[in-house]
């Protein structure tokens, strides 16, 4: 599938765009508005640019920690409405973490290669899983599927 961002398209006259046709979301597309985020990974630059990515996507707050007691420390702190945890931490994984965060309720993603991904304890095999390497906005769009339920629980209770 080839799709080209809506920024780059112009109406001209001549031409009607055909109906199968599709764009990409410009710039103004916010995945995340609003959307507290915490970080965890290891690699500071790698975390860095995911950082930068997710406010593109509209993320409110991005917490960056790099290890599992910084991440903790974040939780407490900050309580993110969602997580990105990269799975290997340089002589830790982020399992203690994920289980924090599941006690909380709160939804999050895992950033791994195919062999981190083999790692995943059992207990997090409905969690999405982002592939290593990954996009900020590949990473934005899982997190986002993974908010989901509880965006529209939020939604429900403000109805109700």
């Amino acid at each position: 599938e080839f799709a080209i961002p809506a920024r780059y398209l112009m109406a001209h006259p001549a031409l009607e765009t055909p109906a199968h046709f599709s764009a990409l979301p410009g710039p103004s597309h916010r995945l995340l508005d609003g959307v507290r985020v915490l970080v965890l990974e290891d690699q500071m630059l790698a975390a860095m640019d995911l950082q930068e990515g997710l406010e593109r996507s509209g993320a409110s707050l991005v917490a960056i920690a790099g290890t599992v007691e910084g991440a903790l420390n974040a939780i407490a702190e900050h309580r993110p409405d969602g997580a990105v945890l990269d799975v290997d931490l340089d002589d830790a994984t982020s399992f203690p973490v994920a289980d924090e965060l599941d006690a909380l309720d709160i939804p999050f993603v895992f950033l791994a290669s195919e062999a981190e991904r083999r790692q995943i304890p059992k207990r997090f095999e409905d969690v999405l899983v982002v592939p290593k390497p990954y996009t900020a906005g590949r990473v934005a769009e899982l997190l986002r599927e993974a908010l989901m339920p509880n965006l529209i629980r939020a939604v429900l209770n403000k109805l109700v």
